[in-house]
C-alpha cells in the first residue's frame, strides 16, 4: 500500500513554500494529493490556478507523485 499526504492551499500564485512543503511531504510519503482551494473572489480563477501548479510539479519533476485532483462541486464555493 502506498503512504499518500494531502496538502491544501490556495495556490495565489505558487511559491517557493508550496514548493519546500511539496518536498518535505515526499520525503515523508509516497505520494500527495494537493487540493487547490478557492475561498476568496480575489484570486485568481481556479483553472488557471491548477494549471500553474501543474506546470511547476512537471518541471520539477514532481507529476509522477504529486496529484492535483480537481474538487467536486460541493467543495468549491463558486
Amino acid at each position: 500500500m502506498t503512504n499518500r499526504g494531502l496538502i491544501i492551499g490556495g495556490v495565489n500564485p505558487v511559491h517557493y513554500g508550496h514548493i519546500a512543503l511539496i518536498k518535505t511531504g515526499l520525503n515523508e510519503v509516497d505520494e500527495i494529493d494537493f487540493m487547490v482551494g478557492n475561498k476568496s473572489i480575489y484570486v485568481l480563477p481556479y483553472e488557471v490556478r491548477v494549471k500553474a501548479l501543474k506546470t511547476v510539479l512537471h518541471n520539477l519533476g514532481f507529476e509522477n507523485s504529486v496529484n492535483v485532483p480537481l474538487y467536486q462541486k460541493a467543495w468549491r464555493q463558486d
